[in-house]
């Protein structure tokens, strides 16, 4: 997991230093974040879900906290975030969750939190979680490096 993990952020880190100028704002899906919120999302989540960890590692009762993903956006002011910043502190926490991953036993992985909507979920579940979570943005921002898909004319 910690190869992912790390691994990941690396991709997002690639990402990132082709994307610039105006490309930071475009919404090309009016359900989705734009580059620039993706990484200020990224930014904002990472020491979340590492609490996530910590707490089912701490507490055999733990209950995870659920948030609004779009509450956090427009309480955060994604859409202003320096995505220079926003990326410097993603890989600043990822760094930290990486180092959490790298200590954890096969007993600990095996701790469990409950999440009010999911029910019971390890730690392995957990970790997992910044698996599918980067992937799911990795791909957003792989859309914004493609050609423009465009009709021509005859």
């Amino acid at each position: 997991m910690t190869k992912g993990a790390a691994a990941s952020a690396r991709a997002i880190e690639q990402l990132s230093a082709q994307l610039g100028g105006p490309t930071w704002d475009e919404r090309r899906d009016p359900d989705r974040f734009t580059p620039r919120e993706v990484l200020a999302h990224l930014a904002d989540w990472e020491p979340i879900l590492r609490a996530r960890i910590e707490g089912a590692l701490g507490s055999p009762d733990f209950v995870i906290t659920p948030y609004d993903e779009t509450q956090r956006a427009e309480a955060g002011a994604y859409s202003s975030k320096d995505p220079q910043a926003s990326l410097r502190l993603f890989l600043a926490d990822r760094a930290r969750t990486v180092a959490l991953l790298g200590t954890l036993t096969h007993d600990q992985l095996a701790l469990t939190a409950t999440h009010p909507e999911n029910g019971p979920m390890t730690v392995s579940d957990l970790a997992a979680f910044f698996l599918g979570h980067d992937a799911y943005h990795i791909d957003q921002l792989l859309e914004y490096l493609a050609e423009p898909k465009t009709v021509g004319t005859w």
